[in-house]
């Protein structure tokens, strides 16, 4: 039990024996800030591309967050909701190359937010939707990056045709941070951390962790789950090592109560 509720929960890790040898000097930095070197046009027709990824030689280069409402006229019969600004339709395209080799990593692009009905592709094949603007959305681009040393697009289509659709100004289109986050294949997923307190007075508080492990390798792997609790001050109150197996291709969730 922890005798002080107010705890930064700081690390949660895992730790395999096979990254520790040999994938981690391969992986670099698990998060990349990938806000720098987007295209972006305003087009006309709501209907998705046919054919992708397009082509944006001539589109606008923006850097995210980006909201092209605002940039746009004011106009006194749109909706006042929506600060009077126009929607519309508007199509995102960024190029980069493959991060690591796919073989030896798992990589995701996360949007914090999106607004709004947006639909997303890698190379020209559907990654997935989010038609809610204001929760985050990820995918794992794994199976879609290119292994020639070529160029990726990552193109995203942005519907807010339909703007006069909140109480309060949203803007239109990628409005929050995107991220790329590349993990070894054996790894904790996006949000694959879960920290309960089941427990709570006003002296102590139960703790129980609830953590998804994944194994995108095709052989069983094994390896030891460690779990920290940090005070405000740095010092570790509670800690645990798990030895798991995991088979290949499976995803597993690790549940206890930690103290």
């Amino acid at each position: 039990m922890l005798k002080k509720i107010g705890l930064a929960i700081t690390c949660l890790m895992l730790v395999s024996t096979a990254f520790v040898s040999s994938a981690s000097a391969n992986l670099g930095k698990r998060e990349v800030d990938f806000n720098f070197d987007w295209k972006f046009t305003l087009v006309e027709d709501t209907a998705l591309p046919a054919k992708l990824p397009l082509k944006d030689s001539n589109w606008r280069d923006v850097r995210l967050p980006h909201d092209w409402s605002v940039e746009l006229d004011f106009d006194e019969s749109l909706e006042g909701a929506t600060g009077y600004l126009p929607g519309g339709v508007g199509i995102y395209q960024k190029h980069f190359v493959t991060p690591t080799k796919p073989e030896d990593s798992t990589t995701y692009v996360l949007f914090d937010g999106v607004y709004n009905n947006a639909t997303f592709w890698l190379n020209g094949k559907l990654l997935g939707e989010n038609p809610y603007g204001y929760s985050p959305v990820y995918f794992d681009l794994s199976n879609y990056l290119k292994k020639d040393g070529s160029q990726n697009v990552l193109t995203v289509h942005v519907d807010h045709s339909r703007h006069g659709d909140s109480r309060w100004y949203t803007g239109s289109g990628i409005y929050r941070n995107v991220k790329l986050i590349t993990v070894d294949k054996l790894h904790i997923p996006v949000w694959g951390t879960f920290v309960t307190t089941p427990e709570i007075s006003k002296e102590e508080a139960k703790v129980a962790i609830d953590i998804d492990v994944k194994n995108d390798t095709k052989r069983t792997r094994s390896f030891v789950l460690s779990t920290q609790i940090v005070d405000a001050s740095g010092r570790v109150v509670a800690e645990t090592d798990d030895k798991v197996r995991l088979k290949g291709k499976a995803r597993k969730p690790i549940r206890k109560p930690l103290m």
